[in-house]
């Protein structure tokens, strides 16, 4: 399944050649409630935090009651559903009901401040929204920055200012001879907006073809429908995207929690429910291997950990795997852009390599000078897959900084093939930081911290750290004059105005100059290194 195929004159890398398994005007919603009705009976959702438990017949009608009462009240093909939720247990039905009927659901994070649901809607502009109930005042929130009104629907109880989501689970005429409507190009019809961060700051929004989802599908077997799949992410993860998708087509069973991830909860799903499958982040792994109850636990139902989002170090995978009695560790490499996997390491040879690449896709690395690299030599990596990216929902000029003329998608990671086609990821070209498995802009940070009274100049890095990625971590210039600003004053200024994940938890570290380039461009590699060098001699505690 994961192989290399490397063209030494064209220094161009693929992976292995496959015809599309899927016609490729079905839609998502079609595969979806295809495979729903092939097995009614199985129950296909648990939800750890109450019990309930769906079976696929329920999520099939559900999704077809969804479906009807969403084309009633005038949404249509389309028309973009916002989704910013925690795994629910009717979320499911809401999302299929979207793909059902050709409405682009754009998922979101419920973490996210009002600010930030507003520069995602902006752009994608949703026709209905689907949120948590302890979320709505932050959606009207942010509706309000906007100067618009949509219609609330809220997961889990009556609020005000929003509509219950049971509402639309009231039955139609001629529920059983729904048919849901057919696409015409695939290819090029957007299902999904899936969000990726940036360097310029907010995040974007990636739009997923229909076509793509499904061609992706099949790079995340070998898969079978007595597998019972475990996920903490939420639907704006790609992860968390996928596994529900996957899950449902292949026709496993998910078990689902609002929770956020700790070792303990972890480890009591994963016996409970005999889990087979996870998808997971490095952070993650690192805090299970700390956590006392890993000895007293049994993961002999696990067959295939997934791990991905961010580097995932060797003896990581393998401290790990002594755990797996009947499993491994499989570390995998994916791009919210392509829609799923670019490569996977399913052998217990080079534990640092992120393996093989997938079927039906073709590979080159760039150098500085724009030449292309052969055999262990690093460049950026840029890949073009069977149906093409269509770039960034609404935004154009994101989208022309990663895709070029030719269709390739620069990804901004560096990375080398070795002789045996395994692919070694070496740098984040993008400077991209990653707090457990949440990605940051430095320069949305820059920005923010630039605004306050007493900042002359600023560098956002990370420090590194084994559980959480990069603790963020800002490297401030003061000015000669006025204000003596303090860390403190930073400190806040950030945490007024950015999510959890993007505090400043490496630390604020005052310095005389940033080193830059002739052409005055901050050499973030030699700020970073200052500011380790800081956080290791104080302990963490600003200078």
């Amino acid at each position: 399944m994961f192989s290399t195929i490397f063209d030494e004159k064209e220094k161009l890398w693929t992976g292995l050649s496959r015809a599309p398994h899927y016609n490729i005007n079905l839609s998502v919603g079609q595969a979806i409630l295809q495979s729903l009705e092939s097995n009614p009976n199985k129950i296909g959702q648990i939800s750890d935090n109450n019990g309930m438990m769906l079976t696929n017949n329920e999520i099939r009608m559900k999704t077809i009651f969804v479906s009807q009462n969403l084309l009633k009240i005038g949404v249509k093909e389309g028309d973009v559903v916002a989704v910013i939720a925690r795994n629910q247990h009717y979320v499911a039905p809401v999302v299929f009901a979207c793909l059902t009927i050709l409405a682009p659901v754009n998922t979101l994070d419920a973490s996210f401040t009002p600010t930030e649901i507003a520069h995602i809607m902006k752009m994608t502009q949703p026709k209905i929204i689907f949120c948590d109930s302890n979320n709505v005042l932050s959606i009207r929130d942010s509706l309000k920055l906007l100067k618009t009104t949509v219609p609330i629907f809220a997961f889990g109880g009556k609020v005000d200012g929003a509509r219950m989501v049971e509402e639309l689970f009231v039955p139609c005429e001629n529920d059983e001879l729904f048919c849901p409507p057919n696409l015409t190009d695939g290819k090029n019809t957007v299902a999904a907006i899936v969000c990726s961060s940036g360097t310029t700051g907010l995040s974007k929004g990636v739009g997923l073809t229909h076509a793509a989802i499904l061609e992706n599908m099949l790079k995340l077997t070998p898969l079978i429908q007595d597998d019972v799949m475990l996920c903490f992410s939420s639907l704006y993860w790609l992860s968390g995207f996928l596994t529900l998708m996957l899950a449902t087509i292949i026709g496993a069973r998910r078990i689902i929690t609002t929770e956020t991830f700790n070792p303990e909860l972890f480890l009591h799903i994963v016996e409970k429910y005999k889990v087979t499958v996870t998808m997971t982040s490095p952070s993650y792994i690192a805090l299970l291997l700390q956590s006392d109850r890993l000895c007293q636990s049994s993961l002999s139902s696990m067959k295939l950990f997934w791990c991905g989002g961010s580097y995932v170090a060797e003896e990581l995978t393998r401290e790990m795997n002594k755990y797996l009695i009947n499993g491994r560790v499989q570390v995998a490499y994916g791009l919210t852009e392509i829609a799923g996997l670019f490569s996977a390491n399913n052998t217990n040879r080079n534990l640092n390599s992120v393996g093989k690449l997938v079927f039906n896709i073709k590979v080159k690395l760039i150098d500085d000078n724009g030449q292309w690299c052969g055999v262990n030599e690093t460049g950026e990596i840029c890949c073009m897959t069977l149906y093409p990216f269509l770039g960034y929902f609404g935004d154009e000029e994101n989208t022309k900084q990663i895709l070029d003329d030719n269709g390739w998608i620069h990804t901004g990671d560096a990375g080398y093939f070795d002789a045996d086609g395994y692919l070694y990821i070496v740098d984040r070209k993008k400077d991209i930081l990653k707090y457990m498995n949440y990605q940051i802009s430095p320069s949305e940070l820059e920005s923010i911290i630039l605004t306050c009274d007493g900042v002359a100049n600023v560098c956002v890095v990370g420090i590194p750290d084994l559980v959480k990625t990069d603790l963020p971590a800002a490297v401030v210039v003061r000015t000669h004059f006025g204000h003596r600003i303090t860390s403190d004053e930073i400190k806040n200024a950030v945490q007024e105005k950015c999510s959890d994940f993007k505090q400043l938890r490496g630390g604020v570290y005052f310095v005389e100059t940033l080193p830059m380039t002739p052409s005055g461009k901050i050499l973030r590699r030699i700020v970073r290194g200052m500011a380790i060098e800081l956080y290791n001699n104080t302990n963490g505690i600003e200078q």
